[in-house]
């Protein structure tokens, strides 16, 4: 069995899915998801950001991990038992499960390959080599679970019709929360030049979880729409999926967005994101094992 602890948004969530998804197919055993710490509403802090399962969005219905799995190996399980887990090096056998937490982000866990077919994995496990083996059967499985309202039909086309470049700003809790490196308009103006390069007569989608802010203080050189929040949808479900319709894509540090590009279907889009991922302890991460060939770091 392999289980994986889901935490933080859409994005974060399908990383781990991902993974999860990667070693029952390469063992061929059953993947199940802890939903326990996601959903835990009594963790507070400065920059807690309460979310929701998420992956429902994407028609994924996974098994869930039993109530003995989430309180013997989750991050909200016995306190004894997640000192004795961080104690001993994140990396040990513990009852039927061998329990195994994220040692660095952003870079690829090479214990992943000795996992073995019985496993609780905790970590956002964020790398596209986790996956690869089974990006095709990704593809097939996640699907919209609702097409797009009828009101949004019309922008829809319109995105589709047009060199459409996806345009994604996140703020909200970035902005208060130094680690997520908030991405200044310099970086989009920039992209802006390197869509140019590639692209004939682009057209600009903005879509933000801050939009007022947008209009404020974006501008490109070519038809802009910004899309308001009365196309985010539930869960924001219908922003998803309108991103994931456009041609091309200028994202920042936003697993939401780099989802929306992994999942666009035009062959020849492009891709760029922010070289510099997160700030962690005075130094930038950088985004490498999240660049497929083709999409351009800047």
């Amino acid at each position: 069995m392999i289980a994986v602890e889901l935490k933080g948004g859409l994005g974060n969530q399908l990383f781990q899915y991902a993974l999860g998804r990667s070693l029952a197919h390469q063992h061929q055993t059953d993947l199940v998801v802890d939903r326990q710490f996601l959903m835990n509403r009594k963790v507070t802090g400065q920059n807690i950001v309460y979310r929701n399962f998420d992956l429902d969005i994407l028609s994924i219905h996974p098994v869930e991990a039993t109530s003995f799995i989430s309180r013997r190996y989750g991050t909200s399980g016995f306190l004894p038992v997640r000192i004795v887990k961080r104690f001993l090096n994140r990396n040990i056998q513990c009852g039927p499960l061998r329990y195994m937490e994220e040692q660095t982000p952003f870079q690829q866990d090479i214990r992943i390959g000795q996992a073995g077919k019985d496993v609780y994995l905790n970590g956002y496990w964020q790398s596209v080599h986790y996956f690869q083996a089974v990006e095709n059967e990704l593809e097939a499985e996640l699907r919209f679970s609702k097409p797009i309202p009828s009101f949004a039909n019309g922008l829809a086309e319109d995105i589709q019709q047009k060199q459409s470049v996806c345009v994604h700003v996140r703020r909200s809790d970035f902005v208060t929360n130094l680690r997520h490196n908030i991405i200044e308009t310099v970086y989009y103006q920039q992209a802006e030049r390197m869509i140019r390069a590639h692209v004939t007569e682009p057209a600009f989608y903005v879509f933000s979880d801050d939009i007022d802010w947008c209009r404020t203080h974006l501008r490109f050189n070519g038809p802009t729409v910004f899309v308001g929040d009365e196309y985010a949808g539930e869960r924001a479900a219908t922003y998803l999926h309108l991103m994931t319709l456009c041609h091309h894509f200028i994202i920042p540090n936003s697993t939401f967005s780099w989802w929306a590009a992994w999942l666009s279907k035009h062959i020849n889009k492009v891709v760029i994101v922010p070289k510099n991922w997160v700030y962690d302890r005075g130094t930038f991460i950088k985004s490498d094992e999240l660049v497929y060939p083709g999409w351009i770091q800047l």
